[in-house]
Parts: structure tokens; sequence; C-alpha cells
């Protein structure tokens, strides 16, 4: 009996490596993938506060064809609403 619970219990820590390694990879992973977005998020928001201090007649750069792309148009847009309001 005491050799089947050693087996078992050898197995089971051996799952726990693997869950606990895959855990860490998904992590290591994701840090990865999310930093490109960061910066450019980042830079987003640079340029928002650029173009409000222009008073929105420096427009916001667009990178791209993504989610974060759309977002720097729509600032863009709301820009030229709120200059077009202004006058």
């Amino acid at each position: 009996d005491a050799p089947l619970m050693d087996a078992l219990e050898g197995r089971l820590r051996d799952q726990l490596v693997a869950i606990a390694l895959l855990i860490v990879s998904v992590i290591v992973g994701v840090v990865f993938a999310a930093g490109p977005l960061v910066a450019r998020l980042q830079r987003l928001a640079l340029g928002v506060r650029a173009s409000a201090a222009s008073h929105y007649t420096q427009p916001v750069a667009v990178e791209g064809r993504d989610e974060v792309a759309s977002l720097a148009s729509a600032f863009n847009d709301a820009g030229a609403e709120i200059k077009q309001q202004a006058r």
C-alpha cells in the first residue's frame, strides 16, 4: 500500500509542478504581449494631452488599423467637433 501511495504522491507532485510552470509561462506571455499595447496606449494618452493643450489644432497620431487606432481617430473626430462648436 505504501509504494502505491508514494507513486500517487510523486505523480501528484509532478502534475502540480507542471501546472505551476504552465501558469508562470502564461503570465510571462501575457506580460510580454501586453507590453507593446501598453506602450501604444501611453503614446495615445500623450497625443490626446498634446492635442487638448493645442486646443485640438494638433491631431492625435493614428497608428495601425486596430482598436487603438480607432480610438485615436475618435479622439480626432471629437477634437474637430469641439473646434467646430467653439467657432
